[in-house]
């Protein structure tokens, strides 16, 4: 590895340090990971353009077609939008993940050790676990104890986001991740011990719970049956008709 790779699996590293901080506790704060990953995915892409060492797996082509159908949909109806370019420049966002994933596939190579995924997990389950705590506070007391401001809703919980529904949708998401490492908790005790797990589950839940999103809560529910879709088909679709009634 050169000191030039070394220097840009730095900012990989650093960028995720920041998301597994940061998604659920500051959106301004997590920007700052787009900057980083934009600068080391341009360096990885490049070298993958030269070398094509790396397979690029069937989701980076799904979530190139989601961008080119975004940027399609905007152009197929241009004259209905008030600023169409507006729109098509939100696809950056695609373009920064589509590069992004040459950083992780090089990361995950040559840099990811034991010691950076157990810090990674880690701050991750405890960032967002202390961003829901902050926001069960608020939804009880009415204050928001780590933000220092009024709770965001009166009878919904927020985290530490400023709108519930975009709490409940996250933490919906982070639950999945959760469930998955608790089906698969022989595993993930390699870099994170059980009760950290349990509790992040057990929390996080609550905050899910008391969002009041029911389309987070629908979400985390027909998402969790997958979990089985590969290797327990009966698994899978008995849990998926159980939740379904």
């Amino acid at each position: 590895m050169t000191n030039q790779e070394n220097f840009f699996h730095k900012l990989t590293f650093s960028a995720l340090i920041i998301l597994a901080i940061g998604i659920f506790t500051s959106v301004s704060f997590s920007a700052l990971s787009h900057v980083l990953l934009l600068i080391s995915g341009i360096f990885f892409t490049a070298k993958w353009l030269k070398q094509r060492d790396l397979p690029v797996k069937k989701s980076w082509w799904a979530l190139l077609s989601v961008a080119i159908v975004c940027i399609l949909s905007v152009i197929s109806n241009w004259n209905e939008i008030d600023n169409p370019i507006k729109n098509i420049i939100k696809v950056k966002y695609f373009v920064i993940a589509l590069i992004s994933l040459f950083s992780f596939g090089y990361f995950k190579r040559d840099f990811l050790d034991h010691k950076k995924t157990s810090l990674i997990l880690r701050l991750f389950l405890v960032a967002t676990t202390i961003a829901t705590i902050s926001g069960l506070i608020a939804l009880y007391t009415g204050f928001n104890p780590i933000k220092m401001k009024d709770a965001c809703h009166a009878t919904r919980a927020c985290g530490l986001y400023g709108m519930y529904m975009t709490y409940g949708y996250g933490i919906s998401l982070f639950m999945v991740l959760v469930t998955g490492m608790l089906f698969n908790i022989k595993i993930f005790n390699r870099w994170v011990p059980s009760w950290m797990i349990y509790g992040a589950f057990s929390i996080n839940a609550i905050g899910l719970l008391l969002s009041y999103a029911r389309g987070a809560w629908l979400g985390y529910l027909l998402a969790v049956p997958f979990f089985f879709f590969k290797d327990h088909k009966k698994k899978f679709l008995a849990s998926f008709v159980g939740i379904f009634v």
